[in-house]
């Protein structure tokens, strides 16, 4: 990976987590950065029903993680 897509991913998983923390009463926790990123790339890679395996057994698509979390705006086109 290059250093400017290196860059760019950290920005983009600094942004999430300012989200997670600052936008929700209360707080999601700091664990939900992983799972959100992976729903948001397969959102961008067009698949939105890909399974995204939560802590404790949860199994929610990609499309209804990044709903619930309001993630649209990361998710392209």
């Amino acid at each position: 990976m290059d250093i400017q897509r290196e860059l760019e991913e950290l920005k983009r998983r600094e942004a999430l987590a300012w989200h997670l923390a600052y936008n929700f009463i209360p707080a999601q926790p700091p664990e939900l950065l992983d799972y959100c990123m992976e729903a948001i790339d397969a959102c961008n890679e067009g698949d939105p029903t890909r399974a995204i395996n939560l802590p404790g057994g949860v199994s929610v698509t990609a499309g209804e993680l990044v709903d619930d979390l309001r993630l649209n705006d990361l998710v392209r086109g």
